[in-house]
Parts: structure tokens; C-alpha cells; sequence
């Protein structure tokens, strides 16, 4: 696993970071239902373009455990 050190010293995952940074990106901010976001999560899961080994879409490039949690996101592929 690749570490990267933030501002503060400490330690964390690449992916993490990239997770955390990307978070930052959407617009609104605002997060849907946790019921809505499994459903979300479980459609992607089920998807031959998820990238398992990073959670990611292979069509579009999001992270899939942060894009579904969002309400202003939607699937590339129409499929949520």
C-alpha cells in the first residue's frame, strides 16, 4: 500500500486520500439515504465495469463507495 504523510504528520492510504479529495469535489454536498446508498453500492458491485481490486468504475473512474452516497451523483450508465 502506498502511504502519503498530510499536513499534519500522519499517515494515510493513497486511496484514501483520493477518496477524501474527491468527496471535496461534488457540489452540494449532500449525502442520500444509507438504504439508498447500499442499493446504490450493490448495483455497482454487480457491474462488469467495477474494478474490484480499487472500487472503482472502469466507464467513468469514480470511486463507487463515495460517488453512490451522494445526491447530486448519478451512475454513467443510467443504472441508478
Amino acid at each position: 500500500m502506498i502511504l502519503i504523510r498530510n499536513m499534519l504528520g500522519s499517515e494515510m492510504g493513497l486511496l484514501d486520500l483520493v477518496g477524501k479529495v474527491a468527496e471535496k469535489i461534488f457540489t452540494n454536498g449532500v449525502k442520500v439515504h444509507p438504504e439508498i446508498a447500499k442499493k446504490r453500492l450493490r448495483i455497482c458491485k454487480g457491474c462488469k465495469y467495477l474494478f474490484q481490486r480499487t472500487n472503482s468504475c472502469l466507464k467513468c473512474g469514480c470511486f463507487v463507495k463515495i460517488k453512490t452516497l451522494y445526491a447530486d451523483q448519478h451512475c454513467d450508465l443510467r443504472r441508478w
